[in-house]
């Protein structure tokens, strides 16, 4: 049986396919913003990614990215 998320990333990747280009593009650098943000902000990435993350650690990251 077939998981949701390869249902759901599969209709993404069939909707791409039959869009114009601008909405490709545009996707790819929505794409590759989100990486770069990733790969400059790795504390914000684990707050995100940690089971049972507490908000203040949340917060002190999105601070974190915003420079405050």
């Amino acid at each position: 049986m077939i998981g949701l998320p390869f249902r759901i990333l599969s209709a993404i990747a069939i909707a791409l396919f039959f869009s114009s280009k601008w909405v490709r593009r545009t996707v790819a650098a929505v794409v590759v913003s989100a990486l770069i943000v990733v790969f400059q902000n790795p504390e914000l990435t684990q707050a995100l990614a940690a089971p049972g993350a507490h908000h203040g650690q949340l917060l002190r990251a999105l601070s974190a990215l915003a420079g405050a």
